[in-house]
This record gives structure tokens, sequence and C-alpha cells, in this order.
């Protein structure tokens, strides 16, 4: 018998059918992968997990309280926040302050005083005398419009002020950018002017810091050194003259406008904007103090200079704005409340103004062990980059936590981090 078998080869998948295959299998993968996001999935459950344990440590610091009748080392102020550290490892600014707002109105402005002649703010033009300003300022719609009278103390043609004007950058398509200038003068025909570029700010987001040193005894062509976010920049000058004593019997003012012979001019000279976080110093503004400033910290300790007036602006509104260096209170002139913003500064996200450092504690000196205990971590630790994790507010009977550097929730961790706070 003969038997004839047929024997027929399996098919396989051809290569157009598995790259199909493949590109169908990516998709669903990355859709599912949209999906859980595991980067965010992973923020959020640190952002949960911080969360929780400060709400356990502002329950052991209530503990504490009702038990020992007492409040470890927290001070009780308004919009203060300390930070948990130790010594100066409290690097990282995290709380809340505000800035201040203008209007471009003259009646509306800060008098910091000064009036008298041998007061702080009376510099000559052969003194060494510095400024630190954070402005936030609106793009100059046109070269007749952003003219921003910063800081001035000018009467009778003589002293000093600081100010912005429109500069035509290109004309297609039109880029209209600010020039910053620094300007002493004592007379008609006796004045200096030093400028720089200043890029404006987008919707007043960053702040952009500036700090100027005047060094009047050197010669009138290089006095001004000028400093944009600590990036040292090389002024322009324009002259006429030998400037002589600048001393006046004017006070210092903060957006009022620059001040003339015939009088306040109305109008762009005010500043329409926001000021925050302006120091007055004696003394030289070296590029390491401008660094210091322009990172939201404070410059190193030096013999150069001397801080005279710190007008942070994060004390609550009232009849003046408190000097956080020295004696020289301003006046709140003809300034409503709703000019003072509140804003949120840290070292990653300049949201709206700056925040002064704030006080670094170390609870776990102040808690004895069996309520340090109750603490599932340690409220000093710091991040792998050495910044502080905590920081806590009393406000009468109420305890608040922050933490400084969550992790933002945005997509792939991108964003703005949440506010996480418990309170207790």
């Amino acid at each position: 018998m003969h038997a004839c078998f047929s024997h027929r080869r399996a098919q396989g998948f051809t290569l157009v059918e598995i790259i199909v295959a493949s590109a169908i299998l990516i998709v669903l993968l990355s859709g599912i992968i949209y999906l859980i996001d595991p980067v965010k999935t992973i923020y959020r459950f640190r952002n949960y997990r911080r969360l929780r344990d400060m709400t356990t440590m502002a329950n052991a610091i209530n503990a504490y309280h009702s038990d020992k009748n007492t409040w470890p080392s927290i001070d009780e102020k308004k919009s203060t926040w300390q930070l948990l550290g130790t010594g100066t490892q409290c690097d990282v600014a995290c709380g809340d302050g505000n800035f201040v707002s203008f209007a471009n109105n003259t009646q509306q402005y800060i008098d910091a005083g000064g009036e008298e002649p041998d007061s702080d703010f009376d510099f000559d033009s052969n003194e060494k005398f510095s400024f630190s300003l954070w402005v936030a300022l609106p793009p100059p719609l046109s070269l007749i419009q952003g003219f921003n009278g910063l800081l001035s103390k000018f009467s009778n043609d003589r002293g000093y002020f600081i100010f912005t004007a429109p500069r035509l950058v290109t004309v297609s398509p039109i880029n209209i950018q600010y020039t910053l200038s620094f300007v002493v003068t004592s007379g008609p025909n006796e004045y200096q002017i030093y400028s720089a570029p200043l890029a404006r700010s987008v919707n007043f987001v960053p702040f952009r810091n500036i700090v100027i040193s005047y060094d009047g005894t050197l010669p009138q062509t290089s006095r001004a050194k000028i400093f944009i976010d600590g990036v040292s920049i090389t002024p322009t000058l324009v002259g006429q003259g030998t400037v002589g004593t600048i001393l006046n019997q004017s006070s210092l003012t903060i957006a009022k406008g620059m001040v003339y012979s015939g009088g306040a001019m109305d109008g762009p000279n005010a500043v329409q904007g926001s000021m925050d976080d302006i120091r007055i110093y004696q003394g030289l503004l070296d590029q390491s103090a401008a660094t210091a400033i322009a990172a939201g910290g404070n410059p190193p300790s030096t013999p150069e200079y001397t801080l005279l007036s710190h007008y942070t602006f994060d004390d609550s509104f009232g009849a003046t704005v408190d000097d956080a260096a020295g004696s020289h209170p301003g006046k709140i002139i003809n300034l409503g409340s709703s000019a003072w913003i509140p804003s949120r500064y840290s070292a990653t996200n300049k949201i709206g103004g700056m925040r002064t450092q704030p006080e670094c504690i170390d609870l776990s000196n102040d808690l004895i062990p069996d309520y340090v205990s109750r603490i599932p971590f340690d409220p000093t630790a710091k991040t792998e980059d050495g910044k502080s994790m905590f920081a806590v507010n009393r406000a009468g009977n109420s305890i608040s936590v922050r933490a400084c550097t969550p992790d933002s929730e945005g997509p792939g961790g991108s964003g703005t981090p949440p506010n996480l706070e418990a309170s207790q």
C-alpha cells in the first residue's frame, strides 16, 4: 500500500504584522503609563507622607503644650515661620511675606524719612553707599511709558535717585525694554547718570534684583557699579560738569518718583509695578554680596558695608512699614491694604517678591524625648542638597507646620509645588 502524506509548513508572523503589533502595544503601554504617571504617583506619595508627618509633629507640639502649659521656642509673630534645623543649616526661605504694588500715582508712596541733615540716608557725592531693590515691572507699552521713579532723595536740584526709562531694542518686531539709571546731581549742570539695560518682568514674575554700589572716592566716570540679578553690568555714563555736594533736606522716598525744582512730576514718574525687600547700605556692596542677595540670602558679613535700613514689607499693613535693620520705619502715604500682596518664596520657586530669611530653631532640643519619640522622623532632617524640610508657626493656641521643599505634582513632576501645610 502506498500512502501519500501532505505536509504544510506552519506560517509565522510577517515583519509587517510584528511592527503593527509592537506599535499597538507601545501605544497601549504609553497610555497606561500616562494614566498611572509613576513619577507623579511617587511625588504624591512623598507629599502625602510629608503631610502625615507634619500632622504628627503638630500634634506632638500641642501635646507638649497641654502637658507642660508652655510652648517650645516658637515665637508668636504673625506671618513668621521658623525653620526646623540647627545653626546656619537653615538655608531655605519657607514662609509667607508681602510685596507692595504701586499704581503709578505720585500721591501713593513710602516715606523713609531722613529729612534731618545728619540722616543716615544723607549721602554726599564723595561717600560710599549702596542700594538693593527687588522690582517687577510690566512691559513698557510705548516710548513715553515706563518711567518709574523707584527711589529718590532729591530737592532743589540736589540729591540722588534711581529710575527706569523705556528703550527701543528692535523696530521689527517692536521690542521695548527698560533702561535702569542711577543719578547723582548737585545742580542743573552738575550731574552723572549711570545706566544699564534692565529686561522687563513677565507678568510680574520673577522679580528682578537691582544692586547699585556707588564709590564717591573714585573718578566720576567709574564711581557706580550696577548688578542685575547678581550679574555685573558695566553702566554707560552721561555726565555734565563736576558733581559737588548733593546733601539736601528732602525725605528718602520709595516709588514716589523724581522730584525736580519745579515740583513732583505727575504720571509716569511714579512706579507702575511692584517692589519688595529694599536695603540701604553705608559702604560698597561687591560681587559676592550681589550674588548672595540675588539668590535670596544675605550678603557676607564684612566691614566694607553696613546695613542701615531693610524694608521687607512682610509686616502687616498699617501706618508704617518696619525697618528690620535700623530705626527708620517708613510712613505709608495713601496706600491702602490692597497694595500689600501676599507672596511665597522658596529657593526654587520665586512667585511674587522676596521673603526674609526665617529664624532657625531645633525643636528636638526643646521637646523632651517622650514627645520627640512621637514624631516618626527627624524634624531637623535636611534634603539631599542640605535644605531645611519643615517650618513651624504659632498663632495663639494654633500650631501650623509647613513643608519647605515639597515635590511638584505637575506632569512628570514639573510645575508649581503644592502648598503643604498642617494645622492643629
